[in-house]
């Protein structure tokens, strides 16, 4: 039998026992008694009012803070198992988050994505610097489907809420933890709430953890993941792959009387995360290689140094009417140095660093939500910063740290000029954006049943950016000159300007059936921005710009109470339609393009499609709580048809074709779907990249009650399973862009007998290998003078693959006060 085929089989089973104690549990519920059985209440706070989970119009996954615990929820990324509809591919110091098959279909700082992050009420940079773990937690709130009202921009796929505790008056309470694993980790956090006075609380949060590296190759082998190859020098690993976090937060509460309350929070973060430890391709089939054993030479790192402040101050008018005024502001400063071209043993790899700084104000004005007509206005700010200095301060660029691999690229004549770590590609880039907005929502009540929103949003986004891209900028090139010579001058750099006007609107008519059924239909619009492809200096084609991505969403929902109020359920059905749908692809260098920029296979270029893309699908959650038997679970069923992009290169075509002019597909693989030419008209119907079809998680923990006294004994196994389809990286379907899915099955078991608590855990419980992202796959068509042609004969595929988590296991023990 496969390995897969026994994950199947495992799962399976997993899936009959909990369904069978799901029908056992709900023939006796009807006699059960109130005692500890109803579903604890989810609340929705996107729409600036706290709302229940089960009469709010929006398709929402609510992990409330038991529920983060009790699925092993502690960052970003885990999300994807407890939620259905999203994938979020790791890249370690980034990430692409797709919800409903729309997000990042690239990860890079200065693409637009589609969904945003709130953190405390603030947004933040989507893709980047989301990695924090999660401690001390209120909610997580995941909402599908456009949320332009309430959000704005990048909003055109959803948006998450994560909410912090805040400062609690009337009592000290607190708590702490301490924990260990495999791979030599520990962990740490300690909670005070101090209430000082009648009206002032101060509250105190800490978190470390430390983990050695996942890989055993990167502390075996001098060049990490196998052995030097012959008459090549590829250099040592530099740096470490050790995870050290460190995390603090300050909360203040002062509520001087019932109608002001202010809330001050400060989070200090120290993340070093490791190396960015990836793999590459064979290059004789295009698959992924040993992910447990990758080549990580050159230098490596990635740490994160940020603060982030949050200001939230309400006031409650007489009569119900209440003003919020919500200050952010964040800073992060990162320095991620790695290796990028995978399986290669070169040392070639890509350093970066730079400064990010956001600003934001909001304003709320909210009526009373118990009269016939109620209704919510604000105004919205936001100002970033974005500072990536050109190398050697601190910016990126692509590095080569070895000779012997500058001669085998055709540098052989000039070696002697070369120094080490001579840039292959560097540059600094300013950004400058602005965001403001004006937006408002009414609710008229037109039966005591029958409710009617509408609301809508007015934005403006600019920026304002400097590049100055260089190849080669510190040796000769070919026959080209020293840049900064007379015979080759630096160039001045390029300065782009962008700006749009945007109105985002919704829609719904929501229709109380009785206490426990809720029905809802509604009409939104949402938006991703659009933005200027960067490039190379003097190069006109490189700065092209791409137009907004624009979505209009219908969508019809019911939510419903069962079992006297023992099993909650959300339904929801969508079918989207997206305008200038944004994807990326390499274009070859225009013509006349400067000598350098001959020697590079493609161009990384936006572009938008031509004709209107669709998607459409369903999305079910459910919660369950029947005396010492809890349940939960989440399907989502996705399909998407993408509109046409015209003649597009499709770099994979001499690899994956029956011909060397590329004109056939290859008939044995279902991978290669309608791609085939090397100028490929990518028609409509093509799939999102980073969507799954099937994606769905059920969990379900029973209490046993080992000692009944005053002070009880309790033990709870619980399982979770987590279960995706496969997807891809990129457009162009093949098994290099592959993204295999399959099922995640993570156990634990927690002991509780009165203020203390422990707890053992396993995540990843099968050891499944599997990739948790794929970056940067092409193609390369091995000719002389490349970086990746000469170590590999022929065309072959270039990119790098991230490794997700291995089986980690362990113990906590903690206890509250």
């Amino acid at each position: 039998m496969s390995r897969r085929s026994e994950y199947l089989r495992r799962a399976s089973a997993l899936a009959l026992a909990a369904a069978a104690a799901f029908t056992a549990s709900t023939a006796l519920a009807a006699d059960a008694q109130s005692r500890d059985t109803a579903v604890s209440e989810l609340v929705v706070t996107a729409e600036r009012r706290v709302e229940n989970l089960q009469t709010a119009p929006i398709s929402a996954t609510v992990l409330d803070q038991r529920t983060l615990e009790a699925k092993q929820v502690i960052g970003l990324t885990a999300l994807q198992y407890a939620a259905p509809g999203i994938q979020i591919s790791d890249y370690s110091s980034a990430n692409t988050f797709n919800i409903r098959g729309i997000g990042q279909s690239q990860v890079d700082i200065d693409l637009p994505s589609g969904v945003v992050i709130y953190r405390d009420g603030v947004p933040t940079l989507t893709g980047y610097f989301q990695n924090a773990p999660y401690y001390d937690m209120a909610g997580v709130e995941v909402l599908r489907g456009p949320q332009g009202t309430f959000v704005g921009k990048s909003a055109a796929a959803g948006a998450v809420f994560i909410r912090t505790r805040d400062p609690e008056l009337g009592r000290y309470s607190g708590e702490g933890m301490f924990g260990a694993g495999n791979r030599d980790a520990f962990e740490l956090t300690a909670v005070e709430n101090m209430p000082l006075t009648d009206t002032f609380a101060l509250r105190v949060a800490i978190h470390g953890e430390s983990r050695s590296s996942l890989f055993d190759s990167i502390r075996s082998n001098p060049i990490p993941g196998g052995p030097a190859v012959t008459g090549v020098a590829g250099g040592p690993f530099l740096g470490d792959d050790d995870r050290r976090l460190l995390s603090g937060r300050i909360g203040l509460l002062w509520q001087p009387n019932s109608s002001l309350r202010i809330v001050a929070k400060t989070d200090i973060d120290y993340l070093h995360f490791g190396s960015h430890a990836t793999t590459g391709f064979d290059p004789n089939t295009g698959l992924q290689q040993d992910l447990r054993n990758p080549i990580v030479n050159g230098p490596h790192g990635y740490t994160d140094k940020g603060v982030r402040s949050s200001l939230n101050i309400s006031y409650d008018f007489g009569g119900g009417y209440r003003l919020t005024s919500l200050t952010g502001f964040s800073t992060v400063k990162t320095r991620a140095d790695w290796d990028i071209n995978g399986a290669n043993p070169f040392a070639f790899y890509f350093r970066s660093g730079g400064n990010f700084t956001n600003y934001s104000q909001e304003f709320d004005l909210t009526s009373p939500a118990d009269q016939r007509l109620s209704w919510v206005a604000g105004l919205f700010l936001q100002r970033y910063l974005n500072h990536i200095p050109a190398e050697p301060a601190a910016g990126f660029s692509f590095t080569v740290n070895n000779t012997e691999f500058l001669n085998s690229i055709g540098f052989g004549a000039i070696a002697p000029l070369v120094p080490v770590d001579a840039p292959v590609e560097s540059s600094p880039w300013d950004k400058k954006e602005w965001n403001y907005a004006a937006f408002a929502q009414i609710d008229y009540k037109i039966t005591d049943a029958l409710d009617l929103q509408v609301g809508g949003r007015v934005g403006h986004y600019d920026f304002t950016q400097f590049t100055n891209f260089k190849l080669y900028p510190t040796v000769a090139f070919l026959d080209i000159p020293l840049e900064g010579t007379a015979a080759n001058p630096l160039p001045n750099g390029e300065t782009q300007k962008y700006s749009e006007n945007s109105f985002d609107w919704k829609v719904d008519l929501n229709y109380k059936v009785n206490a426990d059924q809720f029905l809802y239909a509604l009409i939104s619009r949402g938006h991703s921005p659009g933005s200027i492809n960067l490039g190379f200096t003097g190069v006109s084609a490189d700065h092209q710009v791409y137009k907004p991505m624009q979505v209009i969403n219908y969508e019809a929902g019911w939510k419903g109470s069962f079992l006297q109020d023992q099993l909650h359920t959300q339904l929801a059905v969508y079918y989207q339609t997206f305008e200038d749908y944004q994807a990326f692809f390499g274009v070859p260098a225009p013509a006349g393009s400067p000598p350098e920029l001959a020697a590079i296979d493609s161009l990384f270029q936006a572009r938008n499609a031509t004709t209107t893309s669709k998607i459409y699908g369903l999305e079910f959650g459910a919660q369950g709580h029947f005396g010492d038997l809890s349940l939960d679970g989440g399907l989502a069923l996705f399909k998407s048809q993408l509109g046409s992009f015209g003649q597009v290169n499709n770099p994979f075509c001499p690899l994956f074709s029956l011909d060397a002019a590329c004109t056939m597909i290859n008939p044995l693989s279902k991978y290669y779907g309608v791609y085939g030419t090397s100028a490929t008209l990518i028609e409509n119907g093509a799939q999102t990249p980073f969507s799954p079809s099937v994606t769905a998680n059920f969990g379900a923990a029973y209490t046993v009650h080992l000692i009944r006294s005053d002070t009880p004994l309790d033990m709870t196994p619980r399982i979770d399973v987590a279960y995706r389809s496969d997807s891809y990286a990129n457009l162009f379907r093949n098994p290099s862009t592959l993204l295999e899915g399959g099922f995640l099955v993570n156990l634990s078991v927690n002991f509780t007998h009165g203020p203390w608590w422990a707890s053992l855990w396993a995540t990843n419980l099968l050891d499944r290998t599997y990739a948790a992202a794929k970056q940067n796959v092409s193609a390369d068509p091995g000719t002389p003078g490349s970086q990746e042609g000469d170590y590999f004969a022929g065309p072959h595929v270039v990119g790098i693959v991230y490794m997700a988590p291995p089986r980690l296991f362990g113990f906590r023990i903690g206890r509250t006060w």
